[in-house]
């Protein structure tokens, strides 16, 4: 059964994917006509001026050398406007990956990896695993841009992170922490007395650091606490601070 509902999912997939290209194929075919159509009425225009014709007014032949000249087109392209000359249009039809790289001031082949990725309301996704073996939790990354993919990219490859099922027993074990964790610590280290809103902290983070002792609340009013470090926490602050974490912790 789960091969087959694997399976009819899969189909279910392809049958969308199938009918979003052919809306975009008739879309574009739609709007190809309108532009030829244009770019026919202008060349019959010049036609007839080549031939003497006195009838086509001077600001209508004005109109179409600023276009032809300084026009541009704003492309509205996944929350962004990307601004294609219009005399580079050609350019845009041939290579847009070109246009769009520059527009970012990124190198081709991320732009690539980014306009071929999946979004889902306007963001991509990728994961960090657990640190845990052989577990298979994921802490998903957003991106919203290619730079942005490009971070979550690098955070994925080499964050550490323990989801809640194993960062009690990894600081129990090996006193690990997560990368968040210890950002959160430095964060409390630099604005001792803080409260959570200040940290951007989430409470089951701020929860579990002081369940494992390394950080320690007090009321701060009738509703807010405020996070300071306990000697220990200093400890892992001024030791994550002074060496560079080594690469290939990650399992």
């Amino acid at each position: 059964m789960p091969l087959l509902r694997n399976a009819l999912v899969a189909m279910e997939q392809t049958s969308v994917d199938e009918i979003r290209l052919d809306e975009v194929s008739s879309r574009a075919r739609s709007a190809i006509a309108d532009v030829r159509a244009g770019l026919a009425h202008f060349e019959r225009v010049l036609d007839s001026l080549d031939r003497g014709d006195q009838h086509v007014s001077r600001g209508y032949i004005e109109m179409i050398d600023a276009l032809m000249e300084g026009g541009s087109v704003d492309i509205w392209y996944r929350g962004e406007y990307i601004t294609v000359p219009f005399r580079h249009l050609y350019d845009w039809f041939e290579d847009p990956i070109r246009i769009g790289a520059q527009r970012y001031q990124i190198d081709e082949t991320p732009f690539r990896r980014w306009a071929d990725c999946e979004l889902a309301d306007g963001a991509g996704m990728t994961s960090v695993p657990c640190n845990h073996t052989g577990c298979r939790q994921t802490h998903l990354l957003t991106f919203y841009d290619p730079h942005e993919m490009q971070r979550a990219d690098a955070r994925a490859a080499s964050e550490i992170w323990y989801c809640h099922h194993h960062r009690v027993n990894a600081w129990q074990s090996a006193n690990a922490l997560g990368d968040e964790h210890v950002e959160l610590l430095k964060r409390v280290h630099d604005m001792p007395g803080c409260n959570r809103q200040q940290l951007a902290a989430k409470k089951c983070d701020t929860d579990f650091l002081i369940s494992v002792g390394l950080l320690q609340s007090a009321t701060q009013s009738s509703r807010a606490l405020s996070f300071h470090l306990t000697v220990a926490g200093h400890e892992i602050v001024h030791q994550r601070s002074s060496r560079p974490r080594i690469a290939g912790v990650r399992r």
